[in-house]
């Protein structure tokens, strides 16, 4: 079975949590006082974490670990199990290890909005709920984020107020603990990098016309020039199409839309990069293969469909009268 595979029945099997996270876990949270971790001990058990759920009112995400402990794989179930961040996740699991309570506030759940530590379900809600569980979904850690709080002095430690699962009371917390709900905040959102001078030819097929271009010198030029003046910008701007390629959305399956061209960039040392292209309304979506990748870059690129910003169609795929320079009005 492949690990987006594993990563969507993993999700799937707990669907149900998908609306909002259980805040009364058990077993409960150990008796709380000020100084100690917010989770005691839980630097031990974060290598078992299998599952991450996050929420908000409106919004949640859930990460699904695959792999082994020692070459875990995280995804994001929302996206089709699209690769997680590892620093993100990483800064994550040290943050949340370093919450420190510094004292307890209210336990009157009237007050619970003021400092945004309401269950993220109500419609009031403004806090994020996080918890931390493994295969066997023991929960390792549960809690609701709220509002900030507010530095004693200049130089100390971030402040955040807090409710732990179980817990009757919320607290004030020092330490620094950033959770998006949005799924799409916990990828890299980088798909490529090649830089211009690396490019050693294009072929470009888009309206039933095959353009091709190859290196001569510092740059590139077309095989068969259209009549008129070239635009040497236009020729800059498709070498330099593949360098810091980011997507805005990605999903599993085949392209939407209506095919919009493609396009094989060679490079120097001789990998060819790939993309189909297709319009989904005004969106642009594309489809990457690359010869010679690393098998991390093969399974991310072969088993999802990418979702670039619209300008990226003309740099990828220009026509022919593209190239032509355009005759200022006397």
């Amino acid at each position: 079975m492949k690990a987006y595979q594993a990563l969507l029945l993993l999700a799937l099997g707990g669907a149900s949590l998908a609306l909002g996270i259980d805040m009364q876990p058990k077993p409960a949270p150990p008796p709380a006082e000020a100084g100690q971790p917010a989770f005691p001990g839980l630097a031990h058990v974060l290598p078992l974490a299998t599952r991450i759920d996050i929420a908000a009112h409106g919004s949640s995400t859930t990460l699904i670990r695959a792999g082994t402990e020692e070459a875990p794989a995280w995804g994001v179930a929302e996206r089709a199990g699209y690769p997680v961040d590892a620093q993100k996740l990483r800064s994550l699991f040290a943050n949340l290890g370093d919450l420190r309570l510094v004292e307890p506030r209210t336990a009157d759940p009237a007050l619970f909005a003021r400092l945004g530590v309401v269950d993220p379900q109500a419609k009031s809600a403004t806090g994020i709920a996080l918890r931390v569980s493994d295969a066997q979904g023991h929960v390792l850690a549960s809690l609701i984020l709220g509002h900030r709080g507010v530095r004693p002095r200049p130089g100390m430690p971030d402040q955040l107020y807090l409710r732990r699962a179980g817990d009757a009371s919320a607290w004030l917390a020092e330490g620094k603990l950033d959770v998006s709900p949005d799924p799409l905040g916990w990828v890299q959102h980088e798909i490529l990098d090649i830089k211009a001078d690396q490019i050693r030819g294009v072929e470009i097929h888009r309206d039933n016309a095959t353009i091709n271009l190859h290196r001569q010198g510092n740059g590139l030029v077309l095989d068969t020039p259209p009549p008129g003046k070239i635009d040497d910008v236009r020729l800059i701007e498709v070498a330099q199409a593949l360098e810091d390629i980011t997507f805005v959305d990605v999903r599993q399956g085949d392209l939407p839309g209506t095919p919009a061209g493609s396009v094989q960039f060679t490079t120097t040392a001789d990998r060819r990069v790939t993309i189909l292209l297709s319009r989904d309304g005004a969106a642009v979506w594309a489809r990457f293969a690359v010869s010679d990748g690393d098998a991390e870059m093969t399974l991310r690129l072969a088993n999802h469909v990418f979702q670039l910003p619209d300008w990226r169609l003309g740099t990828l795929v220009p026509i022919s009268a593209d190239f032509l320079k355009a005759e200022r009005a006397k």
